[in-house]
């Protein structure tokens, strides 16, 4: 049923859903809420009516559970960095609700370009927390890191759009998103290594940031990547009982899968050849065969 609410404009109508964003504390009852409205077959009508009703005039920003979800824009709460972490804990978990009760699916990711909106406005939100929502929504769908719904990678749609605000500056944090975003691209997508080295995209992050910090970043996010890749093989390894040596094989096995990234760099026309020097500069071994790289340790 539809209801004012005396925290927000009378000229606007709102749904029961829609006034729990209004408080940290009522938000999660809002996959209940879903949930009963999907029985009583009203969750797909409010659903849709969320997304006309709540409709600024000059952005076209349609307002719907999920964007919410994203944007908190009735939070009523005073956030500061702790309560904002907490807002993006809760937010994230609602989120899982949904998905698990199939309330929410992989599509509106791209439908409702939740990561774009959820880059956005982290650049305005001075104590804006977003990086369980983040890591949500990538690993949900690994595909928006490939094509973020503007015919581009999400890292060349972040710094050239998304990591300054509509003066040009560049926002606090800004860079740590990037390596974020670089982090979740080189995990999901490592033959192409995280879309980095496509187009102008390193170019245009060293512009913005600086090339000392970019390089950084590289050099921390490829460590991070590399060794999740070396914890896989060393899992592997030992669930099918392989012999190990946690020294040489550990080695090895870091070794073997920058080259392998190596190779891929190598071959793939879509990347500069500064991709391939950057793994090259970090292991030059890791151009041996395996026999020779193995007899070097």
């Amino acid at each position: 049923e539809k209801h004012y609410h005396p925290r927000f404009p009378r000229h606007r109508l709102h749904f029961p859903i829609s006034v729990l964003f209004s408080c940290s504390r009522s938000m999660p009852f809002i996959p209940l809420l879903a949930e009963v409205g999907t029985e009583l077959g009203t969750y797909a009508t409010i659903h849709k009516k969320l997304k006309s009703i709540y409709s600024k005039k000059r952005g076209g920003l349609k307002q719907s559970i999920f964007i919410q979800l994203i944007y908190n824009r009735f939070i009523r709460d005073d956030l500061d960095e702790e309560s904002s972490g907490k807002l993006d804990e809760l937010s994230t978990a609602i989120m899982m609700r949904l998905k698990e009760k199939v309330l929410m699916v992989k599509e509106e990711i791209y439908g409702y370009d939740l990561t774009n909106l959820l880059l956005y406005n982290a650049n305005y939100g001075p104590n804006y927390r977003y990086d369980q929502r983040l890591r949500f929504l990538m690993d949900w769908d690994p595909s928006i890191l490939a094509e973020c719904g503007r015919n581009n990678p999400l890292l060349y749609h972040y710094v050239h759009r998304l990591c300054s605000t509509d003066g040009g500056k560049i926002p606090r944090n800004a860079i740590q998103r990037f390596g974020t975003i670089l982090e979740f691209g080189m995990s999901h997508y490592p033959n192409e290594l995280g879309f980095l080295f496509h187009r102008s995209t390193l170019l245009t992050a060293c512009e913005n940031f600086g090339s000392e910090e970019v390089s950084r970043i590289i050099d921390e996010k490829l460590s991070v990547v590399l060794g999740q890749r070396h914890n896989q093989n060393r899992n592997r390894n030992e669930s099918s009982n392989a012999d190990t040596n946690n020294n040489s094989s550990g080695n090895s096995s870091t070794s073997l899968s920058l080259q392998a990234m190596m190779f891929a760099a190598a071959t793939n026309d879509k990347i500069s050849i500064n991709g391939v020097y950057t793994l090259f500069r970090r292991d030059p071994m890791a151009l041996l065969p395996q026999g020779s790289l193995q007899a070097a340790i």
